[in-house]
């Protein structure tokens, strides 16, 4: 049986509430717990044009999904309703932010296409509406230009109009660019300012957009995709960076005015910690490689050396082993403690020390894990009991080796 969706949003897209007829229920066959439901009418708008579907519920039941198939709206449910009249409600929130987000872009489209840069293709988001254009860049100075010029639409208050035309006419219509479907068309224009044809839900009027706010520019397929927060998204981006600003003012005990002349002291002060801290730690280094062989175990002719550290640097034991000549038979064994658990690190110079073939029993001592490969093994430990053991048992492999 074929059933034709009434679409409710193109003549009222406010409507929230709404009573409807189920007609069909299908289950969808992916195995999740999901029906396909159609009904006679429905505000819900379908997934298109680069705007995502609506939300809300059908018979108290959440729609995941809207799809347009065919002349059919399919609703996708988490849960089977019933069959007959059912109570309808649009997510408002949600419409009401994409209604800005599509309105908003057929705006900053109009701004670009009048300084010469084509819309390729449009992603309205849930945090970004992007606008990829038919350019591989764009200047600041024209981003700049687009957000002014799509602001002063907005501020206009234009009064947006829907008609529906036949493809034949087309060609008589200012259209910033080809309909990409035949038959009857839906064109929307914004005043003088913009013509196009779309099957979107928008606002009455520009003034509801509120305003846009350039944020980005990325390459993508060889085109500039940019990025904009429009509408009530501007507003919400404004109160978290100005939270965000005033946090860092009230941290550094500055005017907003004076935050960057701060930071950059901040990075150039860590920048020269850095220096200093890598200069003492080379020089510690150095020193404990020298100690290493002053108060190394002579074991079967190989020198034999384990140390316990606390809370050095995660590179430091590494840092150690590659400042050791290998050209001489030893074995090097290195902890450091961090928290809850420690770094261990094996060397063994030109030594053949066979760690694979002892590898399972050594870590089980320390509960350890980890590898590597000859000279030099490593990973991390939880037992510090069984550290003194641990060392214990490679003096003993040494003695056979």
């Amino acid at each position: 049986m074929t059933f034709k969706t009434e679409l409710i949003y193109y003549n009222d897209p406010y409507k929230v509430d709404f009573r409807a007829t189920v007609l069909s229920v299908e289950k969808v066959s992916s195995g999740e717990n999901f029906w396909d439901v159609i009904m006679d009418r429905t505000c819900f708008y379908p997934e298109g044009g680069g705007q995502p579907s609506d939300t809300g519920l059908i018979d108290g039941i959440q729609v995941k999904h809207v799809v347009k198939k065919d002349g059919e709206v399919f609703h996708r449910l988490v849960s089977l309703p019933n069959i007959g009249k059912v109570d309808c409600k649009i997510d408002w929130e949600h419409r009401f932010d994409y209604m800005q987000q599509h309105t908003g872009q057929h705006i900053l489209s109009g701004a670009l296409h009048k300084l010469g840069y084509g819309t390729v293709s449009v992603h309205q988001g849930e945090n970004v509406t992007t606008i990829e254009i038919d350019k591989s860049d764009i200047s600041k100075e024209d981003l700049k230009t687009i957000e002014v010029l799509a602001n002063g639409i907005i501020s206009e208050n234009i009064k947006l109009k829907s008609e529906w035309v036949s493809d034949s006419k087309l060609e008589q219509l200012s259209l910033r660019r080809q309909a990409k479907v035949s038959g009857e068309i839906r064109i929307i224009s914004v005043g003088e300012f913009d013509m196009v044809a779309c099957g979107g839900v928008h606002t009455e009027s520009t003034g509801e957009i509120q305003c846009v706010k350039y944020l980005s520019v990325e390459k993508i397929r060889g085109h500039a995709r940019i990025s904009w927060k429009i509408g009530n998204r501007v507003l919400k981006d404004y109160e978290e960076k100005a939270l965000i600003i005033s946090t860092i003012s009230s941290i550094f005990s500055a005017r907003q005015s004076e935050i960057l002349l701060k930071v950059e002291d901040m990075l150039n002060s860590i920048q020269e910690n850095r220096r200093v801290n890598s200069q003492l730690e080379d020089r510690y280094i150095n020193l404990t490689v020298k100690d290493i062989f002053r108060n190394a175990e002579k074991n079967n002719d190989v020198l034999f050396f384990s140390h316990i550290f606390e809370n050095e640097s995660k590179g430091f034991l590494r840092n150690i082993v590659n400042s050791v000549k290998t050209d001489s038979k030893f074995l090097i064994c290195l902890i450091n403690k961090t928290g809850l658990n420690f770094q261990w690190i094996l060397a063994s110079g030109s030594l053949d020390f066979p760690f694979s073939e002892h590898k399972q029993n050594l870590l089980q001592l320390i509960d350890a894990r980890g590898g590597g490969k000859a000279p030099v093994w490593q990973g991390v430990g939880d037992n510090f009991e069984g550290l003194d053991s641990f060392f214990d048992a490679l003096r003993a492999i040494l003695s056979n080796t």
